[in-house]
């Protein structure tokens, strides 16, 4: 008794399998250019040299903050791997695994930091009796000039952004977790500042296809009262009636911050929610005001 030799494939049979690999090479190559869409070349801030679970630390340049615009305490930040050139089809997973959402918090401290406290103070004592500024060339030289142009940024970590691949579709989609899995402390990343179309997509993500629809606006991102407005991080922020459905959300700040004018946006999007969509995404509200703030 013999083997049985598989068939193979006719000649229909072998393109279908073709125009299926093509097909499934496409989609590959798509979700890897999807994800590394978020990251663009002229927005780099610097790069990460520290970080554990919950903190990274990302070493920056005055050139690189003043060429994106400024990096204000509570931006949001992408740190991924550097990979180079997108080849067709290239796996996303192993094209950009995964990409850092960070929050700027504050400074962080760098190794050299006492020492150029040192030279600034050596400039400024320099430049005191002159109307020029330390930092011009006759009281500093280049070189010293550059490396106290480096700072340190301390910020959190608010999740993982990466590409994840349906076992039943075979699709690619772009999957949030809020948190990271693992760290290596002898890898790089590089930190961009996401704006434009990038940042919208950062701030009104959702892994709820539902809440894409019947969206209104209610404001723009803003990180800071001193900065311009039409900047490029200057974005819609969207809201769905799931974004408010069986959470429970609760308003804090001090005096004269705008905690009222916030309820009041927040409450007519939600009414206004009733008017966009198919009329599905609606709910009722109850406001107790005995104040006569929104009345």
């Amino acid at each position: 008794m013999t083997d049985s030799v598989p068939e193979s494939p006719d000649f229909l049979g072998r393109i279908e399998q073709d125009m299926a690999l093509e097909a499934s090479s496409d989609r590959a190559f798509s979700a890897a250019r999807e994800i590394r869409d978020l990251l663009e070349d002229d927005c780099l801030v610097g790069d990460l040299i520290r970080m554990d679970f919950g903190e990274a630390h990302v070493l920056v340049h005055d050139a690189l903050r003043q060429q994106v615009g400024g990096v204000p305490q509570g931006c949001l930040l992408l740190a991924g791997r550097s990979q180079g050139a997108l080849e067709d089809g290239t796996e996303p997973a192993q094209e950009m695994p995964s990409l850092l959402l960070l929050r700027v918090l504050g400074s962080s401290a760098l190794p050299n930091d006492i020492e150029m406290q040192q030279a600034r103070f050596l400039a400024g004592q320099r430049a005191s009796d002159s109307p020029d500024n330390w930092d011009e060339n006759r009281n500093t030289d280049q070189f010293t000039l550059n490396q106290m142009r480096f700072a340190g940024l301390r910020c959190s970590i608010l999740g993982t952004f990466r590409m994840v691949k349906d076992r039943e579709s075979g699709k690619w989609r772009l999957a949030f977790g809020s948190d990271i899995d693992n760290f290596y402390a002898g890898q790089g990343m590089k930190v961009y500042k996401p704006v434009g179309d990038a940042l919208k997509r950062i701030v009104n993500f959702s892994t709820d296809e539902a809440s894409e629809f019947a969206r209104v606006r209610i404001g723009e991102v803003k990180y800071a009262a001193a900065l311009d407005d039409g900047r490029p991080e200057s974005v819609p922020v969207l809201m769905s009636t799931r974004d408010g459905v069986a959470q429970r959300t609760a308003l804090f700040g001090m005096t004269r911050t705008g905690k009222s004018n916030t309820v009041k946006t927040l409450d007519r999007a939600v009414y206004a929610l009733r008017l966009a969509g198919d009329g599905k995404e609606r709910f009722a509200q109850l406001i107790i005001d005995p104040n006569g703030e929104y009345a």
